[in-house]
């Protein structure tokens, strides 16, 4: 009995460690980019889904269901469209289709994407 006692300790407290870290990840989330710097990768990345000006009307985006999403609605977060451009969909809850692009990009140029699409929110 004092084994299984001791791996749901290890556990309990594993996945508490767990959700520490991911709540101080999100509390700590701060937009670096650059908007400028942003336009030619989102152009480049991201504009055949979700369309030049975000609004998830890309050439490609009859092909998908559901369809991309629009990135200028003001509920969405910076830090959310950060974690689905790095990490793909998936990893917020959003459609498989959303590629990963942390191979193809840095984090910065992720916070430049985002920045942009923040700034054409003002447009």
């Amino acid at each position: 009995m004092k084994r299984s006692s001791r791996t749901f300790h290890a556990l309990g407290l594993a996945t508490g460690l767990v959700i520490s870290a991911s709540a101080a990840t999100a509390d700590d989330f701060e937009l670096q980019g650059d908007p400028e710097a942003g336009k030619q990768p989102y152009l480049q990345q991201c504009a055949s889904c979700h369309g030049n000006s975000g609004g998830g009307d890309g050439p490609a985006a009859r092909a998908f269901d559901p369809p991309p999403g629009d990135l200028l609605r003001e509920d969405l977060s910076a830090e959310r469209m950060f974690t689905a451009t790095r990490d793909g969909g998936m990893a917020v809850g959003l459609a498989a289709t959303m590629p990963a692009f942390n191979r193809s990009m840095s984090d910065e140029t992720i916070h430049d994407v985002v920045a942009y699409l923040i700034s054409l929110r003002d447009e």
